[in-house]
């Protein structure tokens, strides 16, 4: 939809923006976005820790950079992402933490966040 739309795009500026598109409140709009954003957080979880599953790591770390994306918008406890990674969490942090390496400096704050969300 629309707020998917524009946290991909990096538009995501304002909830204001989101609540226009929906004609909500800010409030309603903040927390649909809340919503809309930890389900999709979740989903790359999984979708990273089936990759690494099946063998697919460049699969992984697409869905680990979407994550990232989301994670601001979305209002997650401490340790939920751990939790949910279970027992690739590890693997999932190592696993990004050099593809990032691979990408140069200022892509390796990104490994440095997802190593913090995980916990």
């Amino acid at each position: 939809g629309f707020a998917q739309a524009a946290i991909d795009n990096g538009d995501a500026d304002t909830v204001g923006d989101i609540a226009d598109g929906y004609g909500l409140s800010g409030d309603a709009a903040s927390k649909a976005l809340s919503d809309l954003a930890s389900r999709v957080v979740f989903d790359c979880v999984d979708n990273a820790r089936a990759a690494i599953i099946m063998k697919e790591p460049i699969r992984a770390c697409a869905d680990l950079d979407k994550l990232l994306l989301y994670v601001d918008f979305a209002d997650l406890d401490d340790g939920k992402l751990g939790e949910q990674a279970g027992n690739k969490k590890q693997e999932l942090v190592e696993l990004y933490a050099s593809y990032c390496d691979s990408k140069g400096p200022e892509i390796e704050a990104k490994a440095a966040a997802l190593k913090e969300l995980m916990g």
